[in-house]
């Protein structure tokens, strides 16, 4: 701790007429902690904004898009409304790039109240199950 941040504060209170007994008891109440109510306030703000309710199913179905994708590369997907092939191995990224901006900027063009990083966090576990099964001779290991 600081010296010379408490000893202005120390003579100031003295001159007000504090004895050093009553700076010293005043010191141990942590009464001088005037910024409390305010890291209070921004740590609650900071656990509503991050401990958010999220309920579906979205993140793992990116975990069995990323999957598919994985296996099958060269297949064309479609949009739901746009009839245009896009091969899985475009496509995929594509998606998981547009999550990447919409978790990090806030803004989304599918609405608010989407759980984006779920859907990273899908991805992810997709993509490191098919690779641990990749290395791990996943067809050598069935059951049929």
């Amino acid at each position: 701790v600081n010296y010379y941040q408490f000893n202005d504060a120390y003579q100031a209170m003295l001159g007000a007429g504090f004895s050093e007994n009553e700076i010293l008891q005043f010191a141990k109440s942590g009464s001088y902690r005037s910024d409390l109510p305010i890291a209070q306030d921004v740590l609650r703000d900071l656990y509503t904004t991050f401990n958010t309710p999220a309920v579906g199913a979205s993140g793992a179905l990116y975990g069995i898009l990323v999957a598919f994708g994985m296996m099958f590369p060269n297949t064309s997907l479609f949009l739901m409304f746009i009839p245009i092939p896009i091969k899985a191995k475009y496509f995929i990224p594509g998606l998981i790039l547009m999550d990447l901006y919409s978790g990090f900027s806030g803004s989304s063009i599918f609405g608010s109240g989407i759980a984006h990083f779920a859907h990273i966090g899908g991805a992810l576990f997709g993509f490191l199950m098919m690779w641990y099964w990749k290395n791990n001779s996943f067809n050598d290991k069935r059951w049929y």
